[in-house]
């Protein structure tokens, strides 16, 4: 007998179809996954420029305050030298004045003496021994010229608006120390220049003399 043998093929075109639709489905997922990973990471990005922004203001803003505060450390050292150099200064004229006056008060009176002449002729006459042209001066004309001056010089140390306070204040960046704290402050809000030289304050730092 003839036996006819048949071979069953598989249907190929249907597993295709199936795998091409699940590709795009996949596809249609890759996408929707990489929307949803942009939408999330735009607003870091934007965020992390924000801040790359805000750290590099800081760094300026630190850089001006180092420039500042070292501008200041150089006035308040010049300030300190300049007050310093007058202190020493007053100190020699007042220890030079109170010499002067020692010497007056323990040898003034032999400056003094009466140089009575003894001679025989006319010359009997009582002299004081002093011209007034040489005359020198007393220990209480010292006094009061020592007085005057330290007078003088603790006005040429007040405030230059109130004439009242000591300086107390450097400006900066100008350097100069003429005014007191209550006036600086004033001067601050007001005008905002120094008194002296009319130049703009940026800031100012208390001293002590």
């Amino acid at each position: 007998a003839y036996l006819h043998t048949h071979t069953h093929t598989p249907p190929l075109l249907p597993d295709l179809w199936r795998q091409a639709a699940r590709t795009e489905t996949l596809e249609r997922e890759l996408a929707t996954a990489t929307a949803a990973l942009w939408a999330a990471t735009a607003p870091l990005e934007a965020q992390l420029a924000e801040q790359a922004e805000q750290a590099a203001y800081l760094r300026s803003a630190l850089a001006a305050a180092e420039g500042r505060a070292e501008r200041a450390r150089e006035a308040h050292a010049r300030a300190q030298e300049h007050a310093d150099a007058q202190l020493a200064q007053v100190r020699s004229r007042l220890v030079a004045r109170t010499e002067q006056l020692l010497r007056f008060d323990h040898g003034g009176s032999t400056s003094d003496g009466g140089g009575s002449g003894g001679g025989g002729g006319d010359g009997g006459g009582s002299g004081n021994g002093v011209s007034g042209a040489n005359r020198r001066p007393t220990a209480a004309e010292v006094a009061a010229e020592i007085a005057d001056e330290l007078r003088r010089e603790r006005e040429a140390h007040r405030c230059a608006v109130c004439l009242e306070r000591p300086q107390e204040t450097v400006l900066l960046p100008c350097s100069h120390s003429v005014l007191c704290a209550s006036c600086t402050a004033h001067v601050e809000r007001a005008s905002g220049r120094c008194p002296l030289c009319r130049a703009t304050i940026e800031s100012s730092i208390r001293i002590f003399k």
